[in-house]
């Protein structure tokens, strides 16, 4: 029997869905009524069958599946906002603690190669305001390789506006030898991140996580 003759049985009229026009060549199956059937190749192959959806449209999101998927997405959210705060501080004060590092050094070696005294304090071109609060930073000192020897401002820094620098408010003095008479500690802190300073006699700057003792 030909191939069509025996199909033809098995679809007396298209597939009409409940909701819409007659979708093409398809029929639903005769052994089950949630599956629908077409043929493959132009009716040249036999046909195949396919779960139909509730509705009679392809498959897709209902609104309870949305709305769990949002809600999933939220709590996901929350969760990750605070570690992302975290590690956002931690990269700003750790920034903020190499610029203070890199001041300090330069002082110390400037007051080696000048063979004088300079001095890094809170305040702005070459004068200190004597504050503990370093919002800003300068460094200055006698350059005595001068033909004239002079003062002179080495550099002037400013901290970022979110971040809380402390220091000693006399400043701290590099000897021409790049020492210090005393060991000295400034703080690096936003929020609960805070990185400690500490400049050693010899001059050397060390830093620890955590705030000052």
């Amino acid at each position: 029997m030909p191939y069509d003759d025996a199909l033809a049985g098995l679809r007396p009229q298209p597939f009409v869905p409940g909701n819409g026009p007659p979708i093409g060549d398809r029929w639903r199956s005769p052994d089950r009524a949630d599956m629908v059937c077409m043929p493959k190749f132009g009716g040249k192959m036999s046909p195949y069958c396919i779960k139909r959806s509730r509705s009679g449209s392809p498959d897709g999101f209902t609104v309870v599946e949305l709305m769990v998927t949002l809600a999933v997405i939220g709590i996901l959210a929350v969760i990750a906002t605070p570690s992302m705060t975290a590690l956002i501080n931690n990269s700003r004060v750790a920034g903020q603690t190499e610029e203070l590092v890199a001041s300090l050094q330069l002082a110390r070696a400037e007051a080696i190669r000048r063979n004088a005294r300079v001095t890094v304090c809170a305040g702005a071109a070459g004068a200190c305001s004597g504050s503990g609060t370093w919002g800003g930073w300068t460094i200055f000192g006698r350059d005595n390789t001068l033909a004239v020897p002079a003062n002179d401002v080495i550099r002037d820094t400013t901290a970022s506006p979110s971040m809380q620098v402390t220091g000693p408010t006399g400043g701290i003095v590099f000897k021409p030898s790049g020492m210090i008479d005393s060991q000295l500690n400034l703080e690096v802190a936003k929020s609960s991140d805070k990185r400690c300073l500490s400049v050693l006699i010899s001059g050397v700057v060390s830093v620890a996580k955590g705030a000052c003792p």
